[in-house]
């Protein structure tokens, strides 16, 4: 590695006696042929510019919504402020059945909504399940067509689907669509403070808002 000038060790020198506490990184040796470009250096300077910025954030107590006031109109102030009830289908656009519907109704319903699923209700507007496409498709090849349309809903439901709450974050409702087990999927069920269905969160709806 080629030596400092005296130039920049004097510029150094006079940067670290102005600061309170300075970071020595030591030697960093330039990769590839040319010396002159910064890439290990950068790399280097990267990580201890994003150690101190998460050092200071968790100092001053720096949380999600404060990037609302320093970056309202961005990915990142969406991401920390968007919750669930602001994105997902609810009202007429939510997929509704019985469980004593066919799956004739379902399929319909699925088709017509257009989120991969239905809800499955009770008479007294409780969750009982979900009935997806992808178990449509596995029933299909499971049984083939004989008597499929008219199977009850309830024969073949999913029964504990995964649920989020409308004041949840969008940010950690994709994370528990892609992340938790038993696998990813691609839509929650929303549930009032009940447990009662009030809409569905769709994870290519959070995509497209730039929600990762």
């Amino acid at each position: 590695m080629r030596s400092p000038s005296r130039l920049v060790l004097q510029s150094l020198s006079f940067l670290c006696c102005a600061a309170q506490v300075a970071i020595a990184l030591g030697p960093v040796e330039e990769a590839g042929p040319l010396p002159d470009v910064p890439t290990t250096s950068a790399l280097v300077a990267q990580g201890v510019g994003d150690a101190l910025a998460a050092a200071l954030a968790a100092a001053k107590g720096f949380e999600p919504r404060d990037f609302h006031f320093l970056h309202p109109g961005g990915v990142l102030a969406r991401r920390a402020l968007l919750t669930v009830r602001e994105v997902m289908h609810d009202g007429a656009a939510m997929p509704v059945v019985g469980p004593d519907d066919p799956l004739r109704s379902a399929l319909l319903v699925i088709m017509e909504k257009r989120l991969g699923l239905t809800t499955v209700v009770g008479e007294n507007g409780a969750l009982l399940g979900v009935l997806t496409d992808g178990d449509l498709k596995r029933i299909l090849l499971a049984r083939g067509t004989d008597g499929f349309f008219e199977t009850r809903v309830s024969e073949v439901m999913q029964h504990a689907p995964r649920t989020i709450e409308p004041g949840a974050l969008v940010a950690s409702a994709v994370r528990h669509m892609e992340d938790d087990p038993p696998g990813p999927i691609t839509a929650l069920v929303v549930v009032d403070e009940a447990a009662r269905p009030i809409g569905v969160l769709h994870l290519h709806d959070c995509l497209r808002l730039g929600v990762r």
